[in-house]
């Protein structure tokens, strides 16, 4: 009876690993990119401003170690993965592929990339695109590319009940925020560049977690300022993940991008 038992359970752990790396090894059809470097005064300084504020060195960068030098993410218990080191991930896997990687969550292998917010940067213009290749092409190539993804029983449980999912490859079905004019373009992009990676797509919200954009009506224009900059929500107390996000990133947005960003919100909160 014990020896059957034993081989249950052997049988099904070893179904879950095969059928779970079936998923996290599927291979797609790798998109074609013709992506370069801009080399327009000023593209270097305008890449270093959008690396910052789209949050690149907040998961590619150790503690203690040099800018985009590459980390190891524990996304989850039982999940650690690999974010590259993009100065080496440029200089020899190149732009389109690095663009690629960026904004469709493909490897060069053709696999998707895991927990990639790839529904933040799926519509970057291309000419974004280029100002963050010139910058990233402008800095020395240093440091080890760290390597290795680890899913553990748990987290292949996750990925066969659908619960944990690869970046969306393509962006396809994703749904951007509402569009209110051209008026708002500008503010729409940045919240789609800088707010959908945790608020979601359609900045709606998600579940147990960032809420719906929404919440701006609470806020007046110094107040969103006060959040932005400081990390401080009305009456003065401080949010921490705001705050951690306002030292890290959001201070470095400038004041026509809050006021964008701002009135947009706004726009988008009324019925």
């Amino acid at each position: 009876m014990l020896g059957l038992v034993v081989a249950l359970v052997a049988t099904l752990a070893a179904f879950v690993y095969l059928a779970s790396e079936a998923r996290i090894t599927a291979r797609y059809t790798l998109p074609s990119s013709i992506m370069r470097p801009a080399s327009t005064p000023g593209a270097v300084q305008r890449g270093a401003h959008l690396a910052m504020i789209y949050g690149c060195e907040d998961c590619h960068t150790a503690p203690g170690n040099p800018a985009f030098t590459g980390n190891m993410l524990h996304v989850q218990p039982g999940l650690t993965l690999a974010a590259p080191n993009l100065r080496r991930f440029l200089k020899h896997r190149g732009p389109g592929l690095f663009d690629i990687a960026l904004r469709r969550a493909l490897t060069p292998g053709a696999q998707a990339i895991w927990d990639m917010p790839s529904n933040a940067y799926v519509y970057m213009s291309d000419q974004d695109m280029a100002a963050l290749l010139a910058y990233f092409s402008s800095l020395p190539v240093i440091g080890n590319a760290p390597s290795g993804m680890h899913f553990s029983f748990r987290a292949r449980l996750a990925v066969l009940a659908g619960t944990l999912r690869p970046a969306n490859p393509y962006g396809l079905g994703l749904i951007g925020p509402r569009e209110l004019g051209p008026a708002y373009d500008g503010g729409r992009y940045l919240a789609m560049m800088s707010c959908s990676g945790c608020h979601g797509a359609d900045l709606d919200g998600k579940p147990n977690g960032a809420p719906d954009l929404r919440v701006i009506q609470a806020y007046d224009r110094p107040q969103f300022f006060a959040l932005l900059r400081q990390g401080v929500v009305p009456r003065g107390r401080s949010a921490p993940v705001m705050a951690k996000l306002a030292r890290r990133r959001f201070r470095a947005l400038k004041d026509y991008e809050i006021n964008a960003l701002y009135d947009y919100l706004k726009a988008r909160a009324e019925p």
